[in-house]
């Protein structure tokens, strides 16, 4: 992307570069990502990504679930975790 944005105009001219930008501008990323890990001193993390680019910490609780079934799997998390 940094190189298209340095030379793009000029390879490509103003209406077909206007036109590549409109484009990548309107593209809308239908995932999620759960991340999980240690930092440097071995303390786990996890925390979830969404379009576009928004990270949320997922520390606390320190579970959590993404996709179709989300809820359900929350809500039987926490039905486990209360009983």
């Amino acid at each position: 992307m940094e190189q298209f944005y340095a030379t793009g105009l000029k390879k490509l001219g103003a209406d077909v570069f206007d036109s590549y930008c409109n484009q990548i501008d309107q593209v809308r990323l239908q995932c999620q990502f759960l991340v999980c890990g240690f930092d440097g001193e071995s303390k786990p993390h996890l925390f979830s990504v969404r379009n576009p680019g928004i990270a949320e910490n997922r520390d606390t609780p320190g579970y959590w679930a993404i996709g179709d079934g989300d809820f359900g799997a929350m809500s039987t998390w926490e039905f486990f975790i209360r009983a």
